[in-house]
């Protein structure tokens, strides 16, 4: 979909987007209520990510991350196609997205972390389906594959989106890489409706997927790129494990976790958990944008 076809499509998505910086409504030319502009790419995706530098994209200015994205297709091939076991459990765990096509229908749904979309094969309706992420190439890769979707170039944990606009929240195997972990849950809670449904999917750090790694993913990369550090990579980006993630979404919603695939509630013998979260009722000062109220707090000396 081409950047003016998507500036026509993005009509009936504009009523719930919001400056990622301001925290006030965009319009149609994608501007801010405080004069903010937005972009969209010669691709049709929409560039909402916060002007302001944060301290995660400084350290992944670092030199060794150009050349683990220098193999970005390489990886693509390892850890979402069927060749490599770890392709083999991604998607068996992408099949957690058919689970909204049960829900009723009629609402927003936001895959955080989509990357090119491999899991979309999975959701039959797309037509309020969005897509977010911080790898713009992976982006490029999704609307080429499915031009029609939505596709966000943003920040999880600064989501360009009104409060309670969104029904349905998925995430598959991202939040174990989020580096504001408690910012980006509570920006699911601001977002998503008192009866939304959040499915989060990731992968068992701190058990068996650490063991995985060690064992699998470690030799092939070593041998392939020794030039890349691979545990200088790893510590960077899984910087959250299993439990973090589940006690953090624990705080705003009521969970159910599923284990997978052998259903024995344990990190140690299992893959994945898929977190199944119910938003619950809680009351904040300023939940129109998050931001606001973790400054108002640090100001505050609290």
């Amino acid at each position: 979909m081409s950047k003016a076809e998507t500036i026509d499509k993005i009509e009936n998505v504009i009523s719930i987007l919001q400056s990622p910086d301001d925290g006030t409504p965009l319009n149609a030319d994608l501007v801010s209520e405080g004069g903010i502009q937005y972009e969209i790419s010669n691709s049709g995706i929409l560039m909402l990510t916060p002007q302001k530098t944060s301290r995660a994209e400084v350290v992944y200015s670092n030199s060794m991350f150009s050349k683990w994205n220098s193999i970005l297709d390489e990886r693509i091939q390892y850890y979402t196609k069927n060749n490599s076991i770890a392709g083999l459990l991604a998607n068996y765990s992408y099949r957690s997205m058919r689970k909204f096509e049960f829900e009723s229908s009629g609402g927003w749904l936001l895959d955080i972390g989509c990357g090119d979309g491999s899991q979309i094969a999975y959701l039959k309706d797309r037509t309020h389906y969005i897509g977010l992420d911080t790898n713009l190439k992976r982006l490029e890769i999704l609307k080429k594959t499915y031009p029609d979707v939505i596709a966000v170039y943003g920040d999880a944990a600064n989501l360009p989106f009104r409060s309670e606009s969104l029904k349905f929240v998925f995430s598959c195997n991202a939040f174990e890489h989020v580096w504001y972990l408690k910012d980006a849950v509570f920006e699911i809670f601001r977002c998503i409706t008192e009866e939304g449904l959040s499915i989060v999917v990731v992968p068992t750090e701190g058990g068996l997927w650490n063991l995985g790694r060690i064992l699998i993913s470690k030799p092939f990369f070593q041998k392939h790129h020794p030039d890349i550090n691979f545990d200088f990579i790893s510590h960077i980006e899984h910087c959250n494990n299993a439990k973090q993630i589940v006690r953090s979404f624990q705080t705003f919603f009521h969970t159910e976790q599923k284990y997978r695939p052998l259903r024995i509630p344990t990190i140690l013998l299992n893959a994945y958990i898929e977190i199944h979260g119910r938003k619950k009722k809680l009351k904040f000062a300023n939940t129109s944008h998050q931001r606001s109220i973790f400054e108002e707090n640090t100001a505050s000396g609290s």
